[in-house]
């Protein structure tokens, strides 16, 4: 068996994919209206992929991160989880009917 199919840590604790999986829409939104309020968090703005919805773009792993603490109470890191093609985070982004595209580069 691989290290990729161990779904559990050395103590027992969800790992963020199993909790990315109990996310609902409306987590995903309440992420999203906190982001528009300016709720603090330590993730930094999307470098590759945005989140858009209803004509607004957002941090994929902040959203993520922020939905989580919302279903849960549990606060990841940046640290905590990947982002990009591929990984739960965006898969569970996906599923839930979110649309992800590239990230606007800002004019120089």
């Amino acid at each position: 068996m691989t290290s990729e199919l161990v779904s559990k840590d050395i103590v027992g604790e969800p790992t963020p994919e199993q909790i990315f999986r109990r996310l609902k829409r409306e987590d995903i939104e309440h992420a999203m209206r906190g982001l528009d309020g300016g709720v603090s968090h330590q993730f930094g703005p999307s470098s590759t992929y945005d989140v858009l919805h209803q004509g607004k773009r957002y941090p994929p792993k902040a959203v993520i991160a922020l939905a989580v603490k919302h279903r849960s109470g549990t606060e990841l890191t940046p640290a905590d989880f990947p982002g990009g093609e591929g990984t739960a985070a965006f898969d569970t982004l996906r599923q839930l009917g979110f649309e992800i595209v590239r990230h606007l580069k800002p004019d120089l």
